[in-house]
């Protein structure tokens, strides 16, 4: 019964679901020791990168792009408020959050999976805009569109962003390209992976 309630709370299914095949505890298992690797990998705690995760998943985003961004944007930190009035782990404006959904509270944006929802959808919307190409879409996601449409090569965000440097006929990388799966050499070692699959209230905060 447990394997079921977890399964639940990780995958954000709805109580209608409940009685739906339970989840192999293998699988869950499986699943958590990917999500302590990007928790090892980023220095954050689990909770978070499970919420990481599921965001990153809902919207198309490699995981190394969706951490990457969280870490440039708020240092992982819930109540970062930037100075042009940013807020939150993706550092999304109030007028954007109120693009992608009418009638979000300023509040509302605080709340981590809220926040991550709207901000990896924002970077997956630039993605569609620019038809895939990541340097614009991130670019445009840092300094605006405008910027974007006008700049001829990449910044310095967005290398920070993807990790790599364009270079001069190279193919541009493509949202979601990368795997949700962290690199196999930031995985702790087995000793390391002693964490219990997190119960329901521990992955809230």
């Amino acid at each position: 019964m447990r394997s079921i309630i977890l399964a639940f709370a990780l995958t954000g299914a709805s109580a209608a679901q409940l009685y739906a095949p339970p989840v192999p505890l293998s699988q869950l298992r499986v699943a958590n020791h990917v999500a302590i690797a990007w928790a090892h990998r980023y220095h954050t705690d689990l909770a978070l990168a499970w919420k990481i995760i599921r965001a990153a998943s809902r919207h198309g985003l490699g995981g190394d792009v969706a951490f990457r961004l969280v870490k440039r944007e708020s240092g992982f930190r819930l109540n970062m408020i930037g100075e042009a009035g940013e807020i939150g782990l993706t550092q999304i404006k109030p007028s954007t959050a109120r693009d992608l959904r009418p009638g979000i509270t300023i509040g509302r944006l605080f709340e981590p999976d809220v926040n991550l929802d709207l901000g990896f959808a924002y970077l997956a919307q630039l993605r569609a805009r620019y038809h895939g190409d990541l340097w614009r879409a991130a670019t445009a996601y840092n300094e605006g569109m405008a910027v974007a449409d006008t700049l001829p090569g990449s910044t310095a965000y967005a290398i920070e962003l993807l990790g790599v440097s364009p270079r001069a006929g190279a193919t541009r990388p493509r949202l979601g390209a990368a795997p949700l799966l962290p690199p196999r050499a930031s995985i702790p070692r087995s000793s390391q992976l002693t964490a219990a699959v997190p119960s329901p209230t521990e992955l809230r905060y």
